[in-house]
């Protein structure tokens, strides 16, 4: 898990695309998903912004933006550990 990174936009914007396909819709960079064109504007500026990776840190596997999903993500990954 890290922070945020510019660079991470492209991939954050793909995986949730896909996630829309799998329920038939798509993803509106123009109107409802606009946020997403913008993310250091529409989330960093409302408190950090993390991401969860894969062990290298390269592939963002999934955004985390509110404080319930880091802890949840936190402890899944302090779990895995103790195991």
């Amino acid at each position: 898990m890290r922070r945020y990174q510019i660079q991470d936009k492209d991939s954050i914007i793909q995986m949730i695309d896909t996630i829309y396909q799998e329920y038939g819709d798509a993803i509106y960079l123009e109107n409802a998903d606009s946020d997403l064109l913008n993310i250091e504007k529409n989330y960093l500026l409302n408190g950090d912004f993390w991401v969860e990776t894969d062990k290298e840190e390269n592939a963002v596997l999934k955004p985390l933006s509110v404080p319930h999903q880091m802890e949840t993500a936190i402890y899944a990954a302090k779990s895995k550990i103790l195991k």
